[in-house]
Protein backbone atom coordinates (compact mmCIF):
# COMPACT_ATOMS: atom_id res chain seq x y z
CA UNK A 1 0.00 0.00 0.00
CA UNK A 2 1.37 3.40 -1.00
CA UNK A 3 2.10 6.07 1.59
CA UNK A 4 1.68 9.70 0.54
CA UNK A 5 3.51 12.43 2.43
CA UNK A 6 1.01 15.31 2.47
CA UNK A 7 3.23 17.64 4.50
CA UNK A 8 4.90 20.79 3.26
CA UNK A 9 8.61 21.18 4.12
CA UNK A 10 9.49 23.13 7.26
CA UNK A 11 12.74 25.08 6.98
CA UNK A 12 14.34 28.37 5.92
CA UNK A 13 12.54 28.20 2.55
CA UNK A 14 9.10 27.85 4.18
CA UNK A 15 6.70 30.61 3.18
CA UNK A 16 4.94 31.85 6.34
CA UNK A 17 1.79 33.89 6.90
CA UNK A 18 2.63 37.57 6.24
CA UNK A 19 4.02 39.11 9.42
CA UNK A 20 4.61 35.77 11.15
CA UNK A 21 8.02 34.57 12.35
CA UNK A 22 10.32 33.36 9.59
CA UNK A 23 11.63 29.81 10.00
CA UNK A 24 15.33 29.50 10.83
CA UNK A 25 17.45 26.39 11.36
CA UNK A 26 20.90 27.11 12.76
CA UNK A 27 23.82 24.80 13.49
CA UNK A 28 24.95 24.90 17.13
CA UNK A 29 27.52 22.08 16.96
CA UNK A 30 29.31 20.67 13.93
CA UNK A 31 31.50 17.65 13.34
CA UNK A 32 33.21 19.59 10.55
CA UNK A 33 34.30 22.06 13.23
CA UNK A 34 35.77 19.23 15.33
CA UNK A 35 32.82 18.79 17.66
CA UNK A 36 31.43 15.39 18.58
CA UNK A 37 28.00 15.67 16.88
CA UNK A 38 25.96 17.75 14.47
CA UNK A 39 23.09 19.50 16.23
CA UNK A 40 20.94 22.53 15.54
CA UNK A 41 18.23 24.83 16.82
CA UNK A 42 14.91 25.50 15.10
CA UNK A 43 12.94 28.74 15.45
CA UNK A 44 9.48 28.68 13.98
CA UNK A 45 5.90 29.79 14.36
CA UNK A 46 3.65 26.97 15.51
CA UNK A 47 1.57 27.67 12.40
CA UNK A 48 4.23 27.40 9.70
CA UNK A 49 4.11 24.80 6.91
CA UNK A 50 1.76 21.87 7.59
CA UNK A 51 0.36 22.31 11.07
CA UNK A 52 -2.50 21.72 13.47
CA UNK A 53 -4.63 24.45 15.01
CA UNK A 54 -5.56 23.55 18.57
CA UNK A 55 -8.72 25.10 20.07
CA UNK A 56 -6.46 27.42 22.09
CA UNK A 57 -5.44 29.09 18.82
CA UNK A 58 -8.72 30.99 19.01
CA UNK A 59 -10.17 30.23 22.43
CA UNK A 60 -8.19 31.22 25.54
CA UNK A 61 -9.75 28.40 27.55
CA UNK A 62 -9.66 25.87 24.70
CA UNK A 63 -7.61 22.70 24.65
CA UNK A 64 -3.91 23.11 23.96
CA UNK A 65 -1.99 20.82 21.64
CA UNK A 66 -0.98 18.22 24.22
CA UNK A 67 -4.62 17.93 25.31
CA UNK A 68 -5.96 17.10 21.84
CA UNK A 69 -7.43 13.60 21.58
CA UNK A 70 -4.90 11.83 19.35
CA UNK A 71 -7.49 9.31 18.19
CA UNK A 72 -8.93 12.17 16.13
CA UNK A 73 -5.62 12.56 14.32
CA UNK A 74 -5.47 9.06 12.86
CA UNK A 75 -7.93 6.86 11.05
CA UNK A 76 -10.06 6.78 7.91
CA UNK A 77 -10.20 10.07 6.00
CA UNK A 78 -11.85 11.21 2.79
CA UNK A 79 -10.09 13.52 0.34
CA UNK A 80 -12.56 15.77 -1.48
CA UNK A 81 -11.33 17.59 -4.61
CA UNK A 82 -13.09 20.96 -4.99
CA UNK A 83 -11.24 21.86 -8.19
CA UNK A 84 -10.93 25.58 -8.84
CA UNK A 85 -13.77 26.64 -6.55
CA UNK A 86 -13.39 30.09 -5.02
CA UNK A 87 -14.81 28.85 -1.71
CA UNK A 88 -15.74 25.51 -0.18
CA UNK A 89 -19.51 25.52 0.15
CA UNK A 90 -21.81 22.84 1.57
CA UNK A 91 -22.36 21.49 -1.95
CA UNK A 92 -18.88 19.95 -1.84
CA UNK A 93 -19.59 17.92 1.28
CA UNK A 94 -19.64 14.16 0.85
CA UNK A 95 -22.22 11.93 2.50
CA UNK A 96 -20.96 12.19 6.07
CA UNK A 97 -22.40 8.89 7.26
CA UNK A 98 -19.40 6.89 8.36
CA UNK A 99 -16.98 9.73 7.52
CA UNK A 100 -15.21 11.32 10.48
CA UNK A 101 -12.23 13.06 8.81
CA UNK A 102 -12.52 15.23 5.70
CA UNK A 103 -9.62 16.74 3.75
CA UNK A 104 -10.20 19.32 1.01
CA UNK A 105 -7.97 19.46 -2.06
CA UNK A 106 -8.00 22.76 -3.95
CA UNK A 107 -6.10 24.24 -6.89
CA UNK A 108 -3.26 25.04 -4.49
CA UNK A 109 -2.14 21.41 -4.68
CA UNK A 110 -1.89 21.80 -8.46
CA UNK A 111 0.79 24.50 -8.16
CA UNK A 112 4.46 24.09 -7.10
CA UNK A 113 4.90 23.21 -3.46
CA UNK A 114 6.91 26.38 -2.75
CA UNK A 115 6.23 29.83 -4.08
CA UNK A 116 4.88 33.02 -2.52
CA UNK A 117 2.12 33.15 0.05
CA UNK A 118 -1.20 33.20 -1.82
CA UNK A 119 -3.12 36.45 -1.56
CA UNK A 120 -6.40 34.54 -1.86
CA UNK A 121 -7.47 30.91 -1.68
CA UNK A 122 -10.54 28.71 -1.29
CA UNK A 123 -11.75 28.73 2.32
CA UNK A 124 -14.56 27.00 4.18
CA UNK A 125 -17.87 28.80 4.17
CA UNK A 126 -19.33 29.04 7.69
CA UNK A 127 -22.25 26.81 6.68
CA UNK A 128 -19.77 24.14 5.55
CA UNK A 129 -17.93 24.27 8.87
CA UNK A 130 -21.24 23.98 10.75
CA UNK A 131 -22.37 21.02 8.63
CA UNK A 132 -19.06 19.22 9.22
CA UNK A 133 -19.28 19.71 12.99
CA UNK A 134 -22.96 18.77 13.08
CA UNK A 135 -22.20 15.67 11.00
CA UNK A 136 -19.81 14.30 13.62
CA UNK A 137 -16.57 15.04 11.75
CA UNK A 138 -13.64 15.13 14.20
CA UNK A 139 -10.91 16.44 11.86
CA UNK A 140 -10.93 18.84 8.90
CA UNK A 141 -7.92 19.56 6.72
CA UNK A 142 -7.15 21.96 3.87
CA UNK A 143 -4.19 22.49 1.54
CA UNK A 144 -4.46 26.27 2.00
CA UNK A 145 -2.88 28.46 4.70
CA UNK A 146 -6.19 28.80 6.57
CA UNK A 147 -9.69 27.39 6.70
CA UNK A 148 -10.93 31.00 6.69
CA UNK A 149 -10.39 33.58 3.90
CA UNK A 150 -7.08 35.46 3.84
CA UNK A 151 -8.79 38.75 4.71
CA UNK A 152 -11.15 37.41 7.38
CA UNK A 153 -11.20 39.37 10.63
CA UNK A 154 -13.68 37.16 12.50
CA UNK A 155 -12.51 33.63 11.54
CA UNK A 156 -16.00 32.05 11.55
CA UNK A 157 -14.87 28.61 10.36
CA UNK A 158 -12.23 28.47 13.07
CA UNK A 159 -14.79 29.57 15.65
CA UNK A 160 -17.22 26.81 14.65
CA UNK A 161 -14.73 23.96 14.37
CA UNK A 162 -12.36 24.77 17.22
CA UNK A 163 -15.33 25.59 19.44
CA UNK A 164 -16.54 22.04 18.85
CA UNK A 165 -13.07 20.51 19.47
CA UNK A 166 -12.72 19.56 15.79
CA UNK A 167 -9.05 19.14 14.85
CA UNK A 168 -7.96 21.55 12.10
CA UNK A 169 -5.05 20.84 9.74
CA UNK A 170 -3.79 23.56 7.40
CA UNK A 171 -1.21 23.80 4.62
CA UNK A 172 -1.50 20.17 3.57
CA UNK A 173 -0.18 19.02 0.18
CA UNK A 174 -2.19 16.76 -2.15
CA UNK A 175 -0.05 17.03 -5.26
CA UNK A 176 0.09 13.25 -5.76
CA UNK A 177 -3.19 12.38 -4.07
CA UNK A 178 -6.48 11.74 -5.87
CA UNK A 179 -9.89 12.16 -4.30
CA UNK A 180 -10.96 9.11 -2.34
CA UNK A 181 -10.65 7.30 0.98
CA UNK A 182 -7.37 6.79 2.83
CA UNK A 183 -5.95 6.23 6.28
CA UNK A 184 -4.64 9.46 7.80
CA UNK A 185 -1.89 9.83 10.39
CA UNK A 186 -1.20 13.45 11.44
CA UNK A 187 0.28 13.75 14.92
CA UNK A 188 1.30 17.04 16.56
CA UNK A 189 4.26 17.57 18.84
CA UNK A 190 3.51 17.24 22.54
CA UNK A 191 3.87 20.97 23.20
CA UNK A 192 2.70 22.01 26.65
CA UNK A 193 0.26 24.89 26.29
CA UNK A 194 0.76 25.04 22.53
CA UNK A 195 -1.92 26.75 20.40
CA UNK A 196 -0.69 24.83 17.36
CA UNK A 197 2.01 22.47 16.20
CA UNK A 198 3.92 21.40 13.12
CA UNK A 199 2.59 18.06 11.84
CA UNK A 200 4.07 15.33 9.65
CA UNK A 201 0.91 14.19 7.89
CA UNK A 202 0.70 11.08 5.75
CA UNK A 203 -2.04 9.20 3.93
CA UNK A 204 -1.91 5.45 3.44
CA UNK A 205 -3.77 3.96 0.52
CA UNK A 206 -6.50 1.53 1.53
CA UNK A 207 -6.56 -1.92 -0.02
CA UNK A 208 -10.17 -1.42 -1.12
CA UNK A 209 -9.26 1.81 -2.91
CA UNK A 210 -6.28 0.14 -4.60
CA UNK A 211 -8.53 -2.60 -5.94
CA UNK A 212 -11.10 -0.05 -7.12
CA UNK A 213 -8.49 1.98 -9.03
CA UNK A 214 -7.14 -1.16 -10.73
CA UNK A 215 -10.55 -1.91 -12.18
CA UNK A 216 -11.32 1.62 -13.41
Amino acid sequence: MRIFDISRPLGPSTVVWPGDVEVTLDRTMSRAAGEMVNTGVLRTSLHAATHMDAPRHLLDEGSSVEEVDLSRCMGPARVVDVGGAGSIGPGFLPDLSGVSRVLFKTDRSRTPIGGPHPSSFAALEPATAAALADGGVVLVGVDTPSIDPADSETLPAHEVLLGREVVVLENLWFGEVAAGDYELIALPLRLEGGDGSPVRAVLRELESEMSSRRTR
